[in-house]
């Protein structure tokens, strides 16, 4: 899976992008998504991803000058 992940998926979308669409067993990671990813639209999906995660308090919390983060990053 390793192999995959950085020989294949990196190899054609944005790494920064990847992790969105890519689960990991911890919490604070991204979901998997419900929809299969399709061809010509992986870039769109995973940007939406990112954004759907971004957007999630959960994830990125902004409160005064200080900033929760997901363990993601």
């Amino acid at each position: 899976l390793n192999d995959i992940e950085h020989r294949v998926l990196y190899a054609h979308w944005p790494a920064e992008l990847v992790v969105y669409g890519l689960s990991c067993p911890l919490r604070g990671c991204p979901a998997l998504s419900r929809q299969p990813y399709q061809g010509g639209q992986v870039l769109h999906q995973l940007r939406e991803a990112a954004k759907r995660f971004i957007a999630d308090e959960r994830n990125v919390r902004i409160r005064g000058d200080a900033a929760t983060l997901s363990e993601l990053y």
